[in-house]
């Protein structure tokens, strides 16, 4: 079977134990190559779905809640109005994608990749986005309350008119050539108002 037509049958069988039917099982797959999929509105809650390749895929409106995509590549993905509260997104790759209007509340983004991505009006209150590469994306209208950005490359990412806490202490990088843990000048900063940028 190809990769494609073991992810649907898993995922049949997914939704299924969603529903708490007998013969459902839990979705736990890795290392599939699944670019370019269509998911619009999938149920993919608490699914493990580690080291996948989803790259170029269109997951708008999927329900993500509590689901690991550790180490998977979203990158040019549309993922706009999904949810993804709770998700495990550590060290993985959304480069280009578009996360607009998406619901990731206490989301864990450490580590990733997001360059370019477009968080317009995302809701992330309580999201962990620790050491993540955030250079050049669009948070506009987006809410970052309680968010931890420890770490994070935030050169030209657009906050104007989004809800954020002050930054208060936490290791930044303004640099444009963050690079992840290799640093480079890291600047040590506190904010006192809620407009960053």
């Amino acid at each position: 079977m190809s990769d494609l037509e073991v992810f649907m049958k898993r995922l049949s069988e997914h939704n299924k134990w969603l529903d708490m039917k007998p013969d459902g099982v839990r979705l736990e797959i890795s290392g599939l190559n699944l670019s370019g999929i269509d998911l619009i509105g999938a149920l993919l809650t608490e699914a493990m779905l580690r080291d996948i390749c989803f790259k170029g895929s269109v997951l708008t409106g999927a329900n993500l809640s509590g689901a690991d995509l550790t180490g998977s590549d979203l990158s040019d993905c549309n993922l706009s109005g999904a949810n993804l509260s709770k998700a495990i997104l550590y060290k993985t790759r959304l480069s280009n994608s578009n996360m607009n209007n998406i619901k990731a509340l206490r989301c864990d983004f450490s580590y990733s990749l997001m360059n370019n991505t477009s968080l317009y009006n995302a809701d992330c209150e309580g999201s962990l986005f620790v050491y993540s590469d955030l250079r050049y994306a669009d948070g506009r209208k987006g809410n970052f309350k309680k968010t931890t950005f420890e770490g994070a490359g935030i050169y030209a990412f657009n906050l104007r008119d989004a809800s954020i806490d002050p930054i208060k202490g936490q290791l930044v990088d303004f640099s444009p050539d963050f690079n992840g843990t290799d640093m480079g000048p890291i600047e040590r900063i506190l904010f006192p108002t809620k407009r960053l940028f």
